[in-house]
């Protein structure tokens, strides 16, 4: 195919890409101008102190809300962090309850990233003590018993270090639960890590560990993770090379073959640029996967930032 009949093709395919969205949006979009926009409610806990950070991290299963806000206040520990569970009743939204971490400490971040499946909730703290090491980070498990949700298990990494940041990124489907640790050293400083664990009764235990095959200085690998159904995995390196240039981010995608993980892909950005930390952020549903890249210059714009469809 000629490049002129590819330029023409992908001009027809965005030409349909924007219609559909069209069609979408005003499916949705209240016709009249006159017409009333959906409710607003907010989230407040009653119990926040200056620079709390509530709402730096947020997920959302059915009828529950998690929020998180990192440098909230504790009672053994002041601006330790929290996260907050809200329960929809009727059209309203009920503090359930306020989760912290059973061993508080300052500047900890309990709250920095948040999830939540059925009656399990995941709060990463990537500065919290593991054993003996102060701030390399840990993940938190919470479990609903009876209508109460209570504090269930401490995730540490088995190889944790100062300023690893474990905690700083996770995603839960199941009974499988990645925890990303995105400046552990591996071959190189800042290189980063994922941990894979699993649930096998009551109990999470840790199923592999996951690297890049082509590891840099400073890739941040686990910067973003997100699990695709049950035997892939999505990791995002916001400052990993890629073939168009240095240090301007990728997604590695690990699959389990044969009770192993296994990578099998590296996507990185057409047009990446250094700097760009593609993959600062990512999503996905079914077979796709949208990646942030919030540092990018589209049109020339400097850091205006940018989303990519894969």
């Amino acid at each position: 195919m000629s490049t002129k009949d590819k330029t023409n093709r992908m001009s027809c395919i965005s030409r349909m890409l924007i219609v559909f969205l069209i069609v979408a949006i005003s499916s949705i979009v209240p016709q009249s101008a006159s017409a009333k926009p959906n409710s607003e409610i907010q989230l407040n806990p009653g119990d926040l102190i200056e620079n709390s950070r509530l709402g730096r991290s947020i997920a959302i299963e059915g009828n529950l809300v998690v929020v998180g806000a990192p440098e909230a206040s504790d009672e053994e520990a002041f601006g330790a962090g929290a996260a907050y569970v809200f329960k929809r009743h009727g059209n309203a939204y009920v503090l359930e309850a306020k989760l912290v971490a059973p061993d508080p400490t300052l500047g900890s971040e309990f709250g920095r990233v948040v999830a939540v499946e059925g009656n399990t909730i995941v709060v990463g703290a990537r500065f919290a003590t593991s054993g003996d090491v102060e701030r390399a980070g840990s993940a938190y498990m919470f479990r609903n018993i009876g209508g109460s949700w209570v504090f269930d298990q401490k995730l540490t990494a088995s190889n944790a270090s100062p300023e690893d940041n474990f905690g700083r990124a996770v995603a839960l489907h199941g009974d499988l639960l990645v925890v990303t640790a995105r400046k552990e050293e591996v071959l190189e400083e800042n290189e980063g890590t994922a941990y894979v664990f699993r649930r096998t009764g009551a109990s999470w235990t840790e199923e592999a560990k996951l690297t890049a095959s082509d590891g840099t200085i400073g890739a941040r690998f686990g910067q973003s993770v997100a699990i695709m159904g049950n035997n892939l995995i999505a990791v995002g390196a916001r400052d990993a090379d890629s073939p168009k240039a240095k240090a301007c981010g990728a997604v590695y995608i690990f699959q389990r073959i044969a009770n192993e993980w296994v990578e099998t892909a590296k996507l990185t950005a057409s047009d990446g640029a250094k700097g760009d930390q593609f993959a600062f952020n990512l999503a996905t549903h079914g077979n796709v996967i949208v990646v942030g890249s919030r540092r990018s210059d589209p049109q020339g714009l400097k850091d205006a930032g940018g989303c990519l469809h894969i």
